[in-house]
């Protein structure tokens, strides 16, 4: 639209609404002749409106400056100015022409809003402030936002009183739903007032008796005054509303009422005597306890977890004694054993549920248990039977393909573990993982070539599954790295981190492979960084920036980051059980970092300090050649130093 059509449409709505107050249309009083604007007035108003459209506010500023020159007496253009002034943050020259506005068209809503924001941000008059924030709670329809303002300023004020008396005419709005009455009631009990905002949340229940976050405010309300026995019933008599049903929608009363539970075995245990014994609330309470502790564990300390399980377990023996019959009550006690640790008291209790209702799934907690004791053979015996029979349409068939393939591989039977996932893989075409799986135990024995072409199909077929698309494409880009196809594994890596910037290990992957190579080594540095912020004590990030700059020839700062790193896996490595599997897993980094090291220390020309660090390098992987030719008296390695600095 060009600037001629916009005048026009301006100057219309101009004509129409008058350029001082706005006029109802139906009025039972004559109505005054319309004011004809000021003919240049306008014109500075138009160009205004037009700059500030287009975001140039200081034109419009002025051109404003020069309409209220001409003509003294429209609302409008004083607001327009006010509003252009306070966009640009000079609130206190806009306080005068905000004022005028309110002055010239007292009904303005707008123009109170202008004026506030003009007073609050300016010269900080609270006073005048709180004048207008009245008025436009008065005037209109929707007065919540001005409440709100007042409160704040009350509050910053310390007039506790005022707050009060602003939340109790919120309180009587006409028409106030349901978000405004539990803002309201939420900050009686900010303000210390709990009577006020019990009676609101209960005010709230009567019309509304589903409202959990209601429920659960007052409860915690309750709690808050030690009075737990009362905040129990009240979680109670909300989820009554659901008939004690465990749902997504209440499942914050849940966590409330299992939180008072969890912090206090007397209250627990009066749940468990009750008479008559409400079933259905315990087993849900439970099945809440023992999901809680079987879930995400990353904010869990095991001292906590452990209170979970043994807490579901005194719930489900309970249930257990009053229906013994109940196989699934007696499973979910043997997975808490299980999760316990309590692996032989576990495989009985899943033996007993089997004794009364035959399931496959009781089965696979059997020999889970097993499993678990690293008793490998009884438990291949189990899965195997289970392998013939179970249909791939149970719920338990990926778990069980696992861990009947993992047992094989520690037995070292590779060929059997990859039979069981070709099977799966063909049993379930549409599963990923069974043939991501089938290339993993390639990558186990370095059989690279192997791997890739299981691989490179799951780049297409798992992109749209978040969890194994990063993985399919870290390990395909290892595989093609390893396999000595440097090109192909960085567009792998590159796509990775396209998809996951944060990803550590890819960045240190990438950026390691630039080093080795030598080349794109800003690249690589950058990409080491950013693995550093995001895992500063990793020995193997810093290993690897150090190893960047030392091809960069930045030899110092090499030497400072891999003396870094092997602290640091050193300290990791000497604090592991001598013949633990995980302290012999390190040898192979622990031998790549005192290489780097010696390396480091020979090119600064500290021979003397790069022959022990070669030594130790040796002595975790004697294999090496490489290591070995640098030990040799004549060795180009123990000649003059590469650089010094």
């Amino acid at each position: 639209m060009n600037r001629s059509r916009y005048a026009g449409w301006i100057c219309l709505l101009l004509f129409f609404s008058g350029c001082a107050t706005t006029q109802p249309q139906i009025t039972l009083r004559p109505v005054p002749q319309k004011r004809t604007p000021h003919p240049e007035a306008l014109s500075y108003f138009i160009h205004a409106k037009v700059a500030e459209m287009t975001g140039r506010r200081e034109a419009a500023i002025q051109a404003l400056y020069a309409a209220v020159g001409l003509d003294s007496t429209s609302a409008i253009l004083y607001g327009s100015l006010a509003r252009n002034l306070n966009a640009r943050r000079r609130y206190t020259e806009s306080v005068e022409h905000a004022r005028q506005a309110v002055q010239l068209d007292p009904q303005s809503i707008e123009h109170r809003w202008l004026l506030y924001r003009a007073l609050m941000q300016g010269p900080k008059d609270t006073i005048q402030a709180i004048v207008h924030l009245k008025a436009l709670a008065h005037k209109t329809p929707r007065p919540l936002r001005a409440y709100d303002q007042l409160m704040q300023i009350y509050s910053n004020l310390g007039q506790r009183d005022s707050v009060l008396a602003v939340l109790a005419r919120i309180e009587t709005l006409p028409g106030l739903n349901i978000e405004g009455k539990l803002r309201a009631a939420e900050n009686y009990q900010i303000f210390e007032a709990p009577q006020k905002s019990e009676g609101l949340y209960r005010n709230i229940l009567r019309g509304n008796p589903k409202e959990v976050r209601a429920w659960v405010a007052l409860g915690n309300s309750v709690l808050s005054r030690k009075d737990t026995l009362q905040s129990i019933r009240i979680f109670r008599n909300g989820l009554s509303q659901f008939q004690n049903q465990l749902t997504r929608q209440n499942s914050q009363l849940w966590g409330q009422l299992l939180r008072v539970y969890n912090h206090s075995d007397a209250h627990l245990q009066d749940l468990l005597s009750e008479t008559p014994f409400d079933t259905l609330l315990v087993q849900n309470l439970g099945t809440a306890f023992y999901d809680l502790a079987s879930g995400d564990r990353s904010g869990q300390n095991l001292e906590g977890r452990a209170r979970l399980f043994n807490n579901a377990g005194h719930i489900f023996n309970r249930l257990i004694q009053a229906l013994p019959n109940r196989s699934d009550l007696i499973q979910r006690k043997a997975r808490i054993l299980l999760h316990m640790g309590q692996f032989a008291e576990s495989r009985d209790a899943f033996r007993q549920a089997h004794n009364i209702q035959q399931k496959p799934e009781y089965v696979f907690g059997i020999g889970l248990t097993y499993l678990n004791e690293g008793n490998l053979q009884d438990a291949l015996d189990i899965f195997t039977e289970l392998y013939k029979l179970a249909p791939i349409n149970w719920p338990f068939y990926l778990d069980m393909v696992s861990n009947l393939a993992r047992i094989y591989i520690d037995l070292g039977q590779m060929e059997d573990a990859r039979a069981v996932y070709a099977r799966a893989a063909n049993d379930v075409p549409d599963e990923p993982r069974y043939p991501y799986e089938l290339a993993r135990t390639y990558i186990f024995e370095r059989k690279w070539e192997k791997a890739i072409p299981i691989l490179k199909p799951l780049e297409q077929s798992t992109e749209n599954d978040a969890a194994l698309f990063p993985v399919v494409l870290f390990d395909l880009g290892t595989s093609l790295e390893r396999a000595g196809q440097f090109d192909e594994s960085v567009d792998i890596f590159r796509r990775l981190l396209a998809v996951q910037p944060e990803n550590g290990q890819a960045l240190n992957y990438l950026g390691y492979m630039f080093a080795e190579k030598g080349v794109h080594l800003n690249e690589a540095e950058s990409y080491l960084e950013r693995a550093l912020k995001l895992e500063p004590q990793s020995p193997y990030y810093l290993d690897s920036l150090g190893w960047v700059y030392y091809r960069q020839e930045r030899f110092q700062e090499a030497l400072e980051y891999l003396e870094r790193a092997l602290d640091i896996e050193e300290t990791t490595y000497n604090e592991l059980p001598p013949e633990s599997p995980a302290r012999k897993s390190r040898h192979e980094n622990l031998s790549v970092i005192h290489d780097h090291v010696g390396d480091a220390a020979r090119a600064l020309g500290k021979l003397g300090i790069a022959r022990p660090h070669w030594e130790q390098a040796l002595k975790f992987d004697p294999e090496s050649q490489e290591i070995r030719q640098k030990l040799q008296p004549q060795s180009k390695f123990t000649d003059k130093p590469v650089k010094t600095q």
